[in-house]
């Protein structure tokens, strides 16, 4: 209702962070030490509705995650996989509330 000095009390103001999602395309989990764990790399990325999962050639799921902090070390059941391409599938929402997906596909190489 008209300029205050305390500024108006009309306004409401929303804002919110877009998550930003960076996939790497290869990793290597051979024991050097380096690039070890496949893991998306998330930020402002929250917990509430994230999952990542990881699917072999023949379509079975390998590893899921529903923490945005944890990767896949390229085993399943607990036993290395072989050299090759896997499908990843990462959902998320989006800074309006809105469920995101992002799928693609990671190569392992020892």
């Amino acid at each position: 209702y008209g300029p205050v000095t305390e500024g108006s009390f009309s306004n409401i103001a929303c804002i919110s962070q877009t998550p930003i999602l960076f996939v790497p395309s290869v990793f290597t989990p051979n024991g050097d030490e380096h690039n070890e764990i496949f893991i998306p790399v998330t930020y402002f990325v929250s917990n509430i509705g994230y999952s990542f999962s990881v699917y072999s050639r023949g379509g079975e799921e390998i590893f899921f995650t529903d923490d945005p902090e944890k990767g896949w070390d390229g085993t399943f059941k607990n036993h290395p996989v072989q050299n090759g391409n896997y499908v990843y599938l990462i959902k998320y929402l989006n800074g309006v509330g809105s469920l995101v997906e992002k799928s693609g596909v990671i190569s392992l190489i020892r």
